[in-house]
């Protein structure tokens, strides 16, 4: 192998998710570092929203790889910090919706809440963000935030900013790739206009199958875990369960141990 091709060869295989890796890289130093977080600090200094969105993305991670319980109690610390910050009206204008979206992804995953509150203030917040713009905005923006129009069943509204986006209806459903597209897809499924529901599941399966190893390999865990929510998630189930899901897209890989714990009890539901 040349020296050329080297370097190429090694920035794919980092990018590749590795369960073993990623949990003695946790337990090594990542856990301690988030696990040691100050309220304190993050509080005085108006804080709290920047560090539980990292905190949330590490605490999925956590129970991807097995460390259920670290999970769990970093799960807790993380929506604390998001719950306080928007309890104070920080001003985290350039990240308060993904702070509304990972609010509502914590507490499905901590409570089994199917909340459509938090998913909607997200949306209302986006809305107002891209209303309020100078100039339209930017596409992958656009894409990454419809997912939550979905979780909050806000389908018309999704439709409208995704047509007034600019982006495109795919020309061919295997190939989808964005976020915002298959949201389209299933929105336009879920208000009859378009599309039968047969077709949709094989083309959020073909989506997904894509997608997960991607979006794993970049520590991108939220946006797994959100996908798996849409995709599997049914009322009687239990949530890590269905974040453990994302196994079923990484061929080769076996999932971690766990046994539910909340299957069979009522979830949750937020209007």
């Amino acid at each position: 192998m040349s020296s050329a091709t080297r370097p190429n060869q090694q920035r794919t295989l980092a990018r590749v998710f590795d369960p073993q890796r990623s949990r003695e890289e946790l337990q090594n130093w990542t856990l301690e570092v988030f696990q040691n977080l100050s309220f304190e600090d993050a509080y005085h200094q108006k804080q709290l929203g920047y560090c539980g969105i990292p905190a949330s993305e590490v605490a999925v991670e956590t129970m991807l790889v097995g460390l259920i319980k670290d999970g769990k109690d970093l799960l807790n610390r993380a929506n604390t910090f998001l719950r306080l910050s928007l309890d104070r009206r920080e001003r985290n204008e350039l990240d308060k919706g993904v702070i509304f979206e990972r609010a509502a992804l914590l507490d499905w995953l901590q409570y089994r809440k199917d909340d459509k509150k938090t998913p909607r203030a997200a949306v209302e917040w986006y809305e107002n963000s891209f209303d309020a713009e100078r100039r339209a905005p930017g596409k992958a923006e656009v894409q990454r935030a419809l997912p939550v129009y979905l979780e909050a069943q806000e389908y018309e509204k999704l439709l409208t900013r995704f047509e007034s986006a600019g982006l495109q209806t795919p020309a061919s459903l295997s190939r989808i790739r964005s976020q915002g597209t298959m949201a389209y897809v299933i929105a336009k499924q879920m208000l009859g206009i378009e599309y039968d529901q047969p077709l949709v599941i094989q083309t959020l399966d073909a989506f997904l199958t894509r997608s997960i190893p991607q979006w794993l390999g970049q520590g991108r865990f939220t946006a797994a875990a959100g996908w798996m929510k849409i995709a599997h998630w049914q009322f009687v189930d239990d949530p890590i369960a269905t974040l453990l899901r994302c196994y079923d897209y990484l061929p080769g890989l076996e999932p971690p141990e766990y046994s539910p714990v909340l299957r069979g009890q009522p979830a949750v539901r937020s209007e």
